[in-house]
């Protein structure tokens, strides 16, 4: 038998799942008692914790958990787990006293969770959620609500390839392009080597970005195309102007296929692609 006072994020922790399946199979008894108390929670959620059990020494919610192994009984399924948690809003007297109440492990408040596939301790629902039609899914074979969806474009170089003035995207972008071609007609010519023309010894022209650099090391040539000025809506609602190319942003070939350019032969100041792009910077998904 083992008796331990630790966090309570084992019980309540997403990313502790694995652990709680474990514990399960190793045991074939697990008494576990929240005290709450954690205090990284806010608003109404941090108050239903209650106080701390340690004073200002801690921030984590604290736990008992006590887990028998029967020698009688063979490991043959998952262990038989009882959960008790002391009432919300609790002060440290009321926690004491509800803690002394409780007694041992056969008090008639621990509640038998049963097995599920999540491997959840807390907060069990009846699975229904996990029914229903997704909204997005990275799995073609699955149905969803929505077939096409991407992550908005990421570039890993903002401040080169946007502007919210067009004309000083459109002078960024071409010394950029021009600093990138001399040093990709230096690598070819053999007078410097790939390592010395990616040196960020010049960023308040380029970047060296990983994308850049693989275009580089293809070989591939860069030629400033205006219809690739594009107007977007940034981080979702700023409107900017982008240069969209993939030899330079990280990613954006997905959302470029969701929304395709205007090819133009119209290059009126104003004019270009005008088709607006989400893009994001992070890990939102658009649709």
């Amino acid at each position: 038998m083992l008796a331990l006072i630790h966090p309570n994020s084992l019980a309540t922790g997403t990313a502790l799942a694995g652990m709680r399946a474990a514990l399960r199979d190793e045991f074939t008894d697990l008494y576990v008692v929240n005290l709450r108390g954690d205090a990284y929670k806010s608003g109404e959620e941090f108050r239903r914790e209650g106080d701390k059990l340690f004073g200002g020494g801690s921030r984590n919610g604290v736990q008992i958990t006590v887990l028998v192994r029967n020698p009688r009984e063979g490991l043959t399924g998952s262990g038989a787990l009882r959960y008790a948690e002391v009432p919300e809003y609790s002060t440290l007297d009321q926690k004491f006293a509800w803690l002394a109440e409780l007694g041992d492990v056969t008090s008639d408040q621990f509640e038998t969770v049963p097995v599920n596939d999540r491997h959840d301790w807390v907060n069990l629902t009846d699975g229904t959620f996990e029914k229903l039609l997704p909204v997005c899914s990275t799995n073609k074979q699955e149905r969803s609500a929505v077939a096409e969806h991407a992550s908005g474009v990421k570039t890993n170089c903002d401040t080169y390839v946007y502007s919210f003035s067009r004309d000083d995207l459109i002078a960024r972008i071409k010394a950029l392009i021009d600093e990138y071609e001399d040093m990709r007609f230096f690598v070819e010519e053999g007078e410097i080597t790939f390592r010395q023309a990616t040196r960020n010894d010049n960023l308040k022209t380029i970047k060296w970005t990983a994308t850049l650099k693989q275009a580089l090391k293809a070989n591939k040539e860069i030629i400033f195309d205006e219809s690739r000025v594009r107007e977007v809506l940034y981080r979702p609602f700023t409107k900017l102007w982008l240069y969209e190319d993939d030899r330079i942003l990280s990613s954006v070939k997905t959302v470029s296929k969701m929304f395709p350019r205007e090819e133009s032969t119209n290059r009126e100041a104003g004019g270009g692609a005008r088709g607006i792009l989400v893009s994001t910077g992070s890990n939102s998904t658009i649709f």
